[in-house]
């Protein structure tokens, strides 16, 4: 996600979690059980005392997280020699044994050289590049989550392993600082983690389901984005592949794809004018807007 020119198109497009999460976190009415609350107050007065090492910061953290999570957060190491690394914290699948959470965890916002979002990014890369994780690597994009806390701030990011590696904050850095008479502050914290633990147990369920035994060549269109059907003006489902983007700008959604044998172009788009479309279509100064 930086600089500017390694900003890469939505990972929303790539798997249907991050953006639930989005709308999860977004959802005022979303349901939140009491329990939870205790939790979000007790993450709330850990994440905002001192501590004299970022391993006492680190442990104390992973304890309340794991509550949340009804398992605990296992530290975990790859590579070897001068290029072994660490996690603070994961939670792995029992497919492969493959990580869908990363937890990276800072004594204070500016108490190392290393900047923890990048820190984060960097595992999730050096992670998902190892030998053993080419199987699922072959299969999908490799979606996972990093959550970074560093001091009382937490952030969540999401990335995906597609032709390269796009790592995206779906959150801020929300404060853990406790608000005295600010109900609505602890109700945005127990509104996250539970967020959070449902599309953890989505994720957890997408790879766990992921019958790798089946496949006996790489997924080709684990490039692309994950919608691959529409419904035509006659409300038929038509189904597509991609073939390749149409731009090598990689923050521009649009793709070259087949559907019914022809040829078709896939742009996704927040807002758009289907009027101003049709009426270039007519003049053909534009393909036909099929949805």
């Amino acid at each position: 996600g930086r600089p500017i020119n390694k900003v890469g198109p939505p990972i929303v497009l790539f798997h249907d979690d991050f953006g639930q999460f989005i709308n999860d976190f977004a959802n005022q009415n979303l349901d939140i059980q009491y329990d939870v609350f205790s939790i979000a107050q007790k993450l709330m007065a850990t994440a905002s005392q001192f501590f004299n090492n970022e391993d006492d910061r680190n442990e104390a953290m992973t304890v309340e997280l794991g509550n949340l999570f009804s398992e605990p957060l296992i530290p975990i190491t790859y590579g070897s020699g001068k290029d072994k690394k660490s996690g603070d914290g994961v939670l792995i699948t029992t497919n492969e044994a493959q990580i869908c959470y990363r937890f990276e965890g800072k004594k204070e916002l500016c108490a190392s050289n290393a900047e923890p979002t990048l820190q984060a990014s960097l595992y999730y890369h050096g992670y998902w590049s190892q030998i053993k994780s080419k199987k699922i690597r072959d299969q999908c994009c490799c979606p996972s989550y990093m959550l970074v806390i560093a001091g009382p701030w937490i952030c969540l990011l999401g990335g995906i392993y597609i032709d390269k590696i796009i790592i995206e904050p779906l959150t801020d850095f929300i404060s853990l600082i406790p608000k005295p008479g600010d109900d609505s502050h602890v109700r945005r914290i127990a509104r996250f983690l539970v967020a959070l633990n449902m599309a953890m147990t989505r994720l957890n369920h997408y790879y766990q389901n992921m019958e790798l035994n089946a496949f006996d060549s790489p997924n080709d269109q684990r490039y692309f984005p994950y919608s691959s059907t529409y419904q035509d003006r006659n409300n038929n489902q038509i189904n597509f592949r991609y073939i390749h983007p149409l731009t090598e700008d990689i923050q521009k959604p649009i793709w070259k794809a087949i559907a019914n044998n022809r040829p078709i172009v896939i742009k996704f788009a927040r807002r758009y004018s289907a009027e101003a479309h049709n009426i270039c279509a007519e003049l053909r100064l534009a393909p036909n807007l099929l949805y």
